[in-house]
């Protein structure tokens, strides 16, 4: 990155408790006005740039979960939907095997029901421990509530 910043930006960077920080989003989070200046770069002289896809795309993955929790709240929706489809596997068994007479092999509607009863039982719980996962995640991070840019007056 290349940008210029304010001091103020700069001394909440600094406050910022964050292991890894993904500063383009830090920077954006922080709420400050921010304004593009243009400018001409020239063509790179030699070589090549050392940064690669894999690079740019663990770059796209942590400004995904460093200020998301988008990715654990997916796991908890996967989990209701399997769920969901589990009921629907449940009432086709029932309704084929009592109102058509479908005869499938012994055992096979059974664990099927069953299989995907615990995986979407496993998916649910592990998107609800996402959940909490996420809330202490904000927590630990504790961003300023709020930033005073300027003020009017004395305050004391």
């Amino acid at each position: 990155d290349f940008r210029l910043i304010d001091r103020m930006v700069l001394d909440q960077l600094a406050e910022l408790k964050d292991a890894q920080p993904y500063l383009r989003g830090s920077i954006a989070a922080m709420g400050f006005s921010q304004i593009g200046i243009p400018y001409d770069r020239s063509a790179r002289s030699r070589g090549e740039s050392k940064f690669s896809w894999g690079d740019l795309s663990a770059l796209a993955i942590d400004g995904i979960l460093s200020h998301s929790i988008v990715p654990l709240r997916f796991a908890t929706y996967l989990g209701l939907i399997v769920a969901l489809l589990t009921v629907v596997a449940l009432v086709v068994v029932v309704v084929g095997k009592f109102a058509f007479g479908q005869d499938w092999p012994a055992g096979v509607a059974t664990i099927w029901v069953l299989m995907l009863l615990s995986i979407s039982l496993n998916a649910l719980f592990l998107g609800i421990i996402g959940e909490y996962v996420g809330r202490i995640y904000k927590q630990v991070k504790a961003p300023p509530m709020v930033v005073v840019e300027e003020s009017i007056g004395d305050v004391s």
